[in-house]
């Protein structure tokens, strides 16, 4: 079957109507960045992240205020500070932005509409033959947030009021051959 829930991801990454989701919490962040520079750099991009590099100051030993964050971190880090200023959610999440650190999907308004194009077989006087079928469906509410995070055609028939086992092959299959949203 060609319905493949890849085909609804692509169309949702594409669509003008969702937003990127980043990181908004500290520990996401860190993570993100320990996969992404090593053990040994990521609180140093991190830092580097948050924006606080001075332009003027060429090298970063030289610069205070990256200095005093990085010790900062370093210290909550190794558990001799119990917190650090720069490792909160609003300074994790501009971090998030600046590395692009995604962790999901979002609507911009409350609903999203498909168009699928399909071809649907049909049996006519014993001869086999297709048709081109263009379908609008619209999800609203918390039902089509749930579907920007987890695209999967048995919500999409669902919501056009169709069993699922039409699009499954058979004499009246649905064969899907482009989606946009």
């Amino acid at each position: 079957m060609a319905n493949s829930d890849d085909m609804l991801r692509q169309a949702i990454d594409r669509s003008d109507n969702v937003k990127d989701r980043y990181a908004t919490n500290y520990e996401d962040v860190k993570e993100a960045y320990r996969e992404k520079y090593g053990e040994r750099q990521w609180k140093a991009e991190y830092v580097k992240g948050l924006g606080l590099r001075s332009e003027n100051v060429r090298l970063a030993k030289q610069d205070k205020q990256y200095q005093a964050a990085l010790r900062s971190i370093q210290l909550y880090e190794s558990g001799k500070n119990k917190s650090s200023f720069y490792a909160n959610s609003a300074y994790a999440q501009v971090a998030a932005r600046r590395e692009h650190i995604v962790t999901g999907k979002e609507l911009k308004g409350s609903s999203i509409t498909l168009d699928i194009k399909a071809k649907q077989g049909d049996i006519r006087g014993g001869v086999r033959t297709t048709q081109d079928r263009n379908i609008r469906i619209t999800i609203s509410g918390s039902k089509a947030q749930q579907f920007v995070l987890n695209p999967n055609w048995e919500t999409v028939w669902d919501t056009y009021g169709l069993d699922y086992d039409f699009a499954e092959e058979g004499d009246y299959s649905l064969d899907v051959y482009a989606v946009a949203a």
